[in-house]
């Protein structure tokens, strides 16, 4: 896994709650590597910096040339603004949903209906089951 940016390389912010999809994150980050993409993960990228979370994100989100959004159960404030500022910035968003049947906080929910399924305002999204073939899957429709 790459934890470095390459300047040359596409540059992928990869986006979702701390605390959930940690094994999808790695895999997706693995799978754009072996295909000369660059994912910036918190955790993986992140160095010691005298910013907030939020503004070290939100100034990631502005670098990158695409946004890929992974969402699940929790709600992530800091998720949800990342998402706002690449629909500010214009980037392109990729958008994948754990498990399209299941129990969701009901603030997250709320901002899935408003921001994502919303046919004249939202964008296209892709529900997964296994993040064994998530990887793959971002990898293709980036590269489409």
């Amino acid at each position: 896994m790459s934890t470095k940016y390459r300047e040359s390389r596409l540059k992928i912010f990869l986006s979702s709650t701390m605390k959930e999809l940690r094994d999808a994150r790695d895999i997706v980050d693995r799978e754009l590597d072996k295909r000369g993409i660059n994912a910036w993960v918190y955790e993986n990228n992140v160095s010691a910096a005298p910013d907030s979370v939020v503004a070290t994100s939100l100034r990631q989100v502005d670098g990158a040339d695409v946004y890929v959004g992974l969402f699940w159960q929790l709600h992530g404030k800091v998720t949800i603004e990342e998402f706002q500022q690449a629909r500010l910035t214009g980037k392109p968003c990729f958008v994948y949903i754990r498990e399209k049947d299941c129990r969701r906080d009901d603030n997250l929910e709320t901002f899935l209906q408003k921001e994502i399924y919303d046919l004249q305002k939202g964008v296209t999204y892709r529900f997964f089951e296994r993040v064994s073939e998530l990887g793959e899957q971002i990898a293709e429709d980036i590269l489409a």
